[in-house]
């Protein structure tokens, strides 16, 4: 079985990696990715996918220091991911929304 909804969701200080979800042990993910910039001006986000919750480097990064337009989002869907990997955000102002939503399926 499977379970749709918000897995995490976070608008973190300016220039502050947060760990915005992790998958939990028996459980596989299946989601989307929103990032949403809420100010008038251009900003720069990460995201990193830090497998069995490894320390953040620079392997992890599927998005590094990326713009983002003024009131602008960024959505990627798809996004497959095993038990264990944690989804660490980072902006370069407080004025972006991290959220995650998706399904858990129970392996």
């Amino acid at each position: 079985p499977s379970h749709d909804s918000e897995l995490g969701q976070s608008a973190p200080a300016a220039n502050t990696d947060i760990d915005l979800y992790t998958v939990p042990a028996g459980r596989e993910v299946s989601g989307i990715l929103t990032v949403c910039n809420r100010s008038a001006v251009e900003v720069r986000f990460r995201v990193a996918r830090r497998v069995g919750g490894a320390a953040l480097a620079n392997l992890q990064y599927a998005y590094f220091d990326t713009p983002l337009g003024a009131n602008a989002s960024f959505v990627r869907s798809g996004l497959a991911m095993q038990a264990g990997v944690v989804v660490t955000v980072r902006a370069s102002t407080a004025d972006v929304t991290f959220t995650l939503e998706g399904s858990e399926v129970i392996v």
